[in-house]
């Protein structure tokens, strides 16, 4: 059997890259910012996520359990069609992480950061 070449446009488009702009608009607050593109390559699929800066927590989750949990359904999908599909989710502009650090870790402190106590 010989391998069917895939044209641009089919490359563009695809059930992943529509399965994460479903989510992810489903979640964030600005719907029309959610932008997402597809590559194709010899590596796999590759989706890059963009959403506004104020969005940025709700797509990332607690922990990055949400980016996490929608990269393992994307592995389902792309095991029916045997092909490996990764997201990358860019930052936008202005959303840095100063020191490693994200603004809600500075004000949490757990007891088992303090020192220890004499009684």
């Amino acid at each position: 059997m010989a391998e069917e070449e895939i044209s641009t446009e089919d490359q563009a488009t695809g059930p992943d890259k529509d399965f994460v702009e479903y989510v992810v608009k489903s979640i964030v607050g600005e719907p029309d910012k959610v932008v997402v593109t597809r590559t194709v390559d010899s590596m796999g699929v590759l989706l890059t996520l963009q959403v506004s800066k104020e969005d940025m927590g709700k797509v990332i989750g607690k922990s990055g359990q949400t980016a996490k949990s929608v990269r393992i359904l994307l592995r389902v999908i792309g095991a029916k069609t045997n092909t490996r599909i990764n997201m990358k989710i860019v930052e936008p502009e202005g959303g840095e992480v100063k020191m490693g650090e994200l603004e809600d870790e500075k004000e949490e402190k757990s007891v088992l950061d303090e020192p220890d106590l004499e009684i």
